[in-house]
């Protein structure tokens, strides 16, 4: 048995693993080899060639050559790495790519890089060297809660080498819900002859916000004269009213809450708002009573001073809300004030 301390100084040979385990039985040839302590056997220092063998025991007496019969274990490790945006919007595309890494001192063989997409993605293409690769059915249809899973076969990697042009492009489905989507990707061998000493780094996933597009909502507080519970040309606009947009965004990230002031002609406008559910609500001008709340080209439901469960997946318009008139001591006095 040659014992570990006898591959380099102190240490394996590089990139191998080595397991000395002293035999019993075995006599001491005092030729020109050392004992070892604590056991009966011989060892010399040899020189190991990759796929070769010692040509004789160490010594000096050609009548004692013997056979050695040396185990390495390749000391074998295959890691991956992906990446993507940090950022992506609902509707857009998603370009990831992956690395696949071989850390070893040997070729690795058969190797295979998987790529478990999450709920939500359309594959558009998936590409090996710029080679198309089969996606399954169930990966590029529009059902998001499809199991949709991607293999590239890299084969044969170099000592110390890596293959990085592994691709794949999608699509994020419309109403897809988040906060984010994580992809993961795998990389193992399929040959039994390879075994792994570090499995921390087969595996990689990347994060990416999930973002819904944006859209504009828009209306107008008015002062509603004829009191028909709509806004007409005639009707004179409310300026200054505050008014207050909330809601959650469809992708299930954090509640959206904007305020705003009508302008002069009552007209108010919420722009770049994350497509969801929202209410727009009003605080009642001074010197008006509500009249009316009318719901805009995206429905809605009227309430007092309100319009909620606006379904806010396009831009927005024409959701106002009317007030009349109320009496006011103040404005009778200040109607009723003396010509001077």
């Amino acid at each position: 048995v040659i014992p570990s301390s006898q591959f380099g100084i102190g240490a394996p040979a590089a990139g191998y693993t080595v397991s000395s385990v002293v035999p019993t039985g075995i006599g001491n040839n005092a030729n020109t080899a050392v004992q070892l302590v604590g056991g009966g056997a011989v060892t010399k220092r040899v020189s190991l060639v990759p796929q070769g063998a010692p040509v004789n025991d160490g010594d000096t007496d050609p009548n004692t050559d013997n056979s050695i019969d040396v185990g390495l274990n390749p000391n074998f490790d295959l890691s991956v790495e992906k990446f993507g945006p940090a950022k992506a919007t609902e509707g857009n595309t998603i370009t990831y790519t992956i690395k696949a890494v071989n850390n070893s001192p040997i070729e690795a063989r058969d190797v295979v890089v998987s790529d478990k997409l999450p709920d939500g993605l359309r594959v558009i293409s998936a590409s090996l060297n710029n080679a198309f690769v089969s996606v399954p059915a169930s990966a590029v249809d529009t059902n998001p809660a499809n199991p949709d899973k991607i293999d590239f076969n890299v084969g044969t990697l170099a000592p110390l080498s890596s293959q990085s042009n592994i691709q794949i492009v999608a699509a994020i489905l419309p109403g897809t819900k988040g906060p984010s989507l994580i992809n993961t990707a795998t990389i193992a061998t399929s040959n039994p002859a390879f075994a792994e000493s570090n499995l921390t780094n087969n595996t990689f996933q990347v994060t990416t916000q999930l973002e819904a597009k944006t859209v504009d909502l828009t209306g107008r507080i008015y002062h509603d004269l004829n009191q028909n519970g709509v806004s007409d040309p005639t009707d004179p606009g409310i300026p200054g009213a505050s008014v207050v947009l909330s809601g959650t965004p469809f992708t299930g990230s954090m509640p959206v809450s904007l305020n705003t002031v009508s302008g002069q002609n009552g007209d108010y406008v919420f722009n770049n708002v994350q497509q969801g559910t929202y209410t727009v609500q009003v605080n009642q001008p001074a010197d008006f009573t509500f009249r009316a709340s009318n719901p805009g080209t995206t429905q809605g439901t009227p309430g007092f001073l309100q319009i909620s469960n606006i379904n806010l997946n396009n831009n927005s318009a024409q959701n106002n809300i009317g007030f009349t008139r109320a009496f006011s001591k103040r404005l009778f006095l200040a109607s009723s004030a003396p010509l001077l």
